[in-house]
Order: C-alpha cells, then sequence, then structure tokens
C-alpha cells in the first residue's frame, strides 16, 4: 500500500495493489498470458488491470465507471 495524488481531487489517497490469478486474454487472433491486480484507491474507486510478461499495460477495468479498455496490438497477426 502506498499513497497516489488523483488532482481531480486534489488529496492524497492511499492506494492498494494486490495480485491476482494470473491467465489468459483471449483476442480473436489468439490469447496472450497476462498478470491480473486490483488496484483500490481506498474509499474513492476500485478496478481491475493486467499487464502482459514485460508489464506492458494491457487490460484496464473499472467497473464503477463501466469502463474498460484493452489494447489491440499485442497479438501479432498469423
Amino acid at each position: 500500500m502506498f499513497s497516489d495524488f488523483i488532482p481531480v481531487i486534489g488529496n492524497d489517497l492511499q492506494l492498494a495493489v494486490t495480485r491476482l490469478e494470473d491467465s489468459q486474454l483471449a483476442y480473436a487472433k489468439g490469447s496472450i498470458p497476462v498478470r491480473n491486480f486490483k488496484i483500490e484507491f481506498i474509499g474513492v474507486r476500485a478496478g481491475n488491470y493486467s499487464t502482459e510478461e514485460n508489464g506492458r499495460l494491457v487490460r484496464l477495468i473499472m467497473r464503477e465507471q463501466d469502463l474498460e479498455v484493452v489494447r489491440k496490438d499485442l497479438v501479432p497477426d498469423k
């Protein structure tokens, strides 16, 4: 757990990152292994994110805001 600053709120917030079970993220062209994490801005919002093996962000999900962003450029064309 560590502090983060969210400019829109204008306050320091406690931020918790929890490692979840690894999985495969399916794409139309195939799938890639991902590491999954839960991120919590304590008292504000929570979400999940996934990274690929080099730590680059692959997917971000913020259910409370009905938001999901998925990178499509990580699976090579077959």
